[in-house]
């Protein structure tokens, strides 16, 4: 009887619910606790409940839970941050109940629900960078389609004044279209709110993929491409699509920027950054190196890593990455060339949550 109460309180209660152990290790959870934190049960059960908060606020949370075994009173009214699979902050109202047996604090109970005000305020900030992505990349499309354009307009009203030379400039005409259709898909695919479904991607056969698809165009241009994976688990939560995108733009960048040929060095292995696992992968190229003011204009429509074209690959490379909550971030320096280093975080272990 007492079982099949607990089982229905727990498990079937449509909030998220989960119990501590007297050292506030996760003792049970219910389903809908593990999608908050987007781990599956297998994952969280026995696990520190620390570990599911931020660095900041670790201490802080274990302080009250000590006031808890020690009033053993409910708490009501309570919040507290934590941190999601993916990387971003989850901020929680709850309840906590103290369990105890003849005086003997045994753990808690506690029941949770997102703070509806959280959750509007980071509905309003996807909102805002929805718009300055938007504006951005608009700024983008504008820039680089304005010179194809601008060609097509001048040829056209030559061919008006020459129409014997029509055949001549048909290949110049069908370019520029091709260039225009070109940016605009990468605009439309970019787009498309269903690109974020996400998989377990495996960046080091990523990697492969992309060295096996650039290296002809290096080697015109006599660059080699060293690549060193650090690890067999180099998993990352992603659409493998746009991420292979954002890798061949790094590396064709790169070898852009080595004319006279040179050595792309790029990297991957698993650190830990601020107490959470994260695959990491540095491009290295031996390029002319950029400037300090041309560094500071980075991810701008106008500009990108090599001299030549437009910002909208890099701009898109930004926007992919901070959409698989990443980082990219890059160094360089005139006479020693550039990195660029992308911090994706870990997928762990296989999980109900990704395919």
């Amino acid at each position: 009887m007492h079982e099949a109460l607990y089982h229905a309180i727990v498990y079937q209660n449509p909030a998220a619910m989960w119990v501590l152990d007297r050292s506030a290790r996760i003792f049970d959870a219910n389903t809908a606790f593990a999608n908050l934190v987007g781990y599956s049960l297998a994952e969280i059960v026995g696990r520190p409940f620390a570990q599911l908060l931020p660095q900041s606020h670790r201490r802080q949370a274990w302080r009250q839970f000590a006031l808890l075994a020690r009033r053993q009173e409910p708490r009501t009214n309570a919040s507290l941050v934590m941190v999601h699979r993916f990387g971003h902050e989850v901020r929680i109202g709850f309840k906590a109940i103290p369990v105890q047996h003849q005086g003997r604090f045994l753990g808690a109970v506690l029941e949770a629900r997102e703070l509806a005000e959280a959750e509007q305020d980071r509905n309003w900030s996807r909102r805002s960078d929805r718009l300055e992505v938007i504006s951005q990349l608009a700024a983008g499309v504008a820039h680089e389609i304005r010179n194809p354009l601008t060609t097509l307009k001048g040829f056209a009203q030559f061919l008006m004044d020459q129409p014997q030379a029509t055949p001549r400039f048909l290949a110049v005409l069908q370019e520029e279209v091709a260039e225009i259709e070109r940016v605009v898909n990468n605009f439309v695919e970019l787009a498309n709110p269903h690109w974020s479904h996400f998989v377990r991607v495996d960046v080091s056969s990523l990697i492969e993929d992309v060295v096996g698809l650039m290296e002809p165009q290096g080697l015109l241009q006599n660059v080699w491409m060293d690549v060193g994976l650090v690890g067999k688990s180099l998993v990352v939560p992603g659409a493998p699509a746009y991420l292979k995108r954002v890798f061949t733009n790094i590396v064709e960048n790169a070898i852009q920027a080595m004319p006279n040929g040179g050595l792309l060095h790029i990297r991957a292995k698993r650190e830990t950054r601020q107490g959470q696992q994260k695959v990491v992968i540095f491009f290295t190229d031996e390029g002319k190196g950029m400037s300090q003011d041309r560094l500071a204009k980075l991810g701008e429509p106008s500009y990108k890593l090599d001299e030549r074209g437009t910002g909208l690959g890099l701009l898109i490379g930004q926007h992919i990455v901070q959409r698989h909550n990443g980082e990219l971030h890059v160094r360089s320096q005139v006479g020693w060339g550039t990195e660029v280093q992308l911090i994706l975080p870990y997928a762990g272990e296989p999980a109900g949550l990704l395919q």
